[in-house]
């Protein structure tokens, strides 16, 4: 019983989204526990359709990454960590970072 419920509570989101009926029984519980129900990660299923590097004048010459990506999963996603990585000269590592949605997505525009 109690690794069956280890395996329900590491999987909560994958079993929320396959078995949409678990829902309600799963945020009960979460509920109880003090955890919530996450959005999968299935990064197999986010592609980035286009990207764009400029310079933004602006911004005293930074560069803007831009891209756009896509779920291509049937359900919502919890947003990727992005790794970019600029190279000199095709080979050698000159400066990356990390992003994720926090720093990298402007407020939505309506």
């Amino acid at each position: 019983m109690a690794l069956g419920s280890q395996i329900a509570h590491h999987y909560r989101a994958e079993l929320a989204v396959t078995t949409p009926a678990l829902r309600p029984l799963l945020e009960s519980v979460c509920e109880a526990l003090d955890c919530e129900i996450p959005l999968p990660r299935h990064v197999e299923l986010v592609s980035i359709e286009a990207s764009d590097l400029q310079v933004d004048p602006a911004q005293g010459g930074a560069l803007t990454l831009s891209a756009t990506l896509k779920n291509r999963a049937a359900y919502a996603q919890a947003w990727p960590l992005l790794k970019s990585r600029l190279l000199m000269c095709r080979t050698m590592p000159c400066c990356g970072a990390y992003c994720n949605r926090a720093n990298i997505c402007p407020p939505r525009q309506t």
